[in-house]
Order: structure tokens, then sequence, then C-alpha cells
């Protein structure tokens, strides 16, 4: 975990399906890193099994994290952050991932280090804001 400027939440997909276990260790993680008091903070959601395995989680399950951590995190500030998502992010499904409601960017991993994939990427990123944001 860091919170300079970005906390991590990672997710185990063995924990999924667990239901209101799930949401409380979520919760907890978030609750135990949070900052007394801040300004403005981005939260990262990098699960766990998808880093480097070019698996992504579903739109919904996403959407749903993503919701649930805004959530928890107004619930104990009274302040809305941002969620950026990582894990496996790269050209493929980087449109994909934008276009989920409540995602607020990504966080490229391994793929940032190979220039032509990062370019890509980003290539990519800016063709989604031009067409759904009129950037």
């Amino acid at each position: 975990f860091f919170f300079q400027p970005e906390d991590g939440i990672r997710d185990a997909q063995e924990s999924r399906g667990l239901g209101d276990v799930y949401k409380r260790q979520i919760e907890k993680q978030i609750t135990d890193c949070l900052p007394e008091d801040f300004n403005e903070l981005t939260i990262a959601y990098e699960p766990i099994w998808s880093i480097g395995t070019g698996k992504i989680p579903l739109q919904s399950e996403i959407r749903e994290m993503h919701k649930n951590i805004k959530e928890i995190v107004f619930s104990k500030s009274k302040k809305n952050v941002k969620v950026l998502y990582g894990g496996s992010v790269n050209e493929q499904n980087i449109q994909e991932i934008l276009s989920v409601n409540n995602v607020d960017g990504v966080l490229v991993g391994g793929a940032s280090l190979k220039i032509k994939d990062f370019l890509a990427i980003y290539g990519s990123a800016v063709k989604h804001l031009k067409k759904n944001y009129n950037i």
C-alpha cells in the first residue's frame, strides 16, 4: 500500500463470491490505510490474480468494486476519491476498461516498462477520451 498520491486495493480471486465477508475485507483495507485528512486521494484497485496474467475481471465486477471503494471512502471521510483500475492493462483491453462506470483511469504496470506497449496503451486511451468526451 502507498498513499502518495495513490493507494492500492488488492483482491485475491479466491475471496470473490464471499459476499459480505469480501466487502468487509476491502472495507478493512481501506479503513486501515485511509489518512485522517486529505484534499485529494486516488486509489488503485488491482486484483492480485490479474497482475501480469492478461486476465481482467468482468466489467460488472470492476464497476462493483470501484463503486464499493468510493462508497466506503465517502462513508469514512465524506470526501470523493478517484479510483484507477490496474492489473493486466494493455492495448487490447484499455478501451473496455475505460468504458466502465466508476473507472477514473488506469494504473499501467509491466507494460509501462516496454515503450512500444506503453505508447500503444496511451494512444488507445487518447482515442477513447476523444471519442467519448470530445477532448
